[in-house]
């Protein structure tokens, strides 16, 4: 039993935990923390009509700033000994960041106007289809929406990329790391959207390496979710 865990014994107590907590956390996001569970298990308690939908969301977004946002950041603060700067929470090199972000909202432009005539991203996005009724509506989604994306950059980008790569993982096996699990939790999106993710892991954790901070990232994905969101509403009504 010493030889097998020998191996594990090497890595340092911050990085161990981080690693095997963070996928732990990964596990009960998917499953207790999802939408369907929320409707499968408390459906009685959302109101009734569109807005059930919304509502199952709603409680999958509060289980991510739960379980990918909340927890990681009190293990990286009191458990690690990390500053909020160590896992991204700064504006880091604001200059490159804001650059990045103008530089990304116009590149990627066409392509989310392209998924958004896409069947499979239609039927996806919104994913409360009452968001689409109005702009109010849309509006009130989107912010939302932001409480999401927070929570997933913060993990992958802040606490496992930053975080971790500063313990036996090193830069590269926290970039691997984090892109491999984000990508694999895209499976039951738009297969194009899963695919994405590979090259949206890497290019992510690397911007949030080189600013050393998650705002950036997490700006150019609410951008990609509301173009996404805009696009397949209107091309959904032709």
């Amino acid at each position: 039993m010493k030889d097998l865990l020998k191996p594990l014994r090497a890595i340092d107590r911050p990085t161990l935990v981080g690693f095997l907590g963070g996928i732990l956390l990964c596990c009960v996001y998917l499953y207790p923390g999802n939408h369907a569970f929320f409707t499968r298990h408390f459906g009685q308690l959302a109101p009734p009509g569109p807005f059930a939908e919304w509502a199952a969301h709603g409680y999958q977004f509060g289980a991510a700033f739960l379980l990918l946002f909340l927890v990681p950041l009190l293990w990286a603060r009191f458990g690690a000994g990390l500053r909020p700067a160590d896992v991204g929470l700064s504006f880091g090199d604001w200059r490159l960041g804001f650059k990045i972000v103008a530089i990304g909202v116009l590149v990627l432009a066409g392509p989310l106007y392209l998924n958004g005539g896409q069947a499979d991203f239609q039927a996806e996005y919104p994913l409360a289809k009452v968001a689409s009724r109005s702009v109010a509506l849309f509006v009130l989604w989107e912010i939302c929406y932001l409480i999401y994306y927070l929570a997933w950059e913060f993990f992958f980008r802040g606490f496992w990329q930053l975080g971790l790569s500063r313990g036996a993982l090193g830069v590269a096996g926290a970039l691997a790391l984090q892109t491999a699990v984000s990508t694999i939790m895209h499976i039951g999106k738009p297969a194009g959207e899963t695919f994405s993710a590979i090259v949206g892991g890497l290019a992510f954790g690397l911007i949030a390496l080189r600013t050393r901070s998650i705002l950036y990232v997490l700006l150019l994905h609410w951008y990609l979710g509301i173009a996404t969101d805009l696009f397949c509403a209107l091309r959904a009504r032709g």
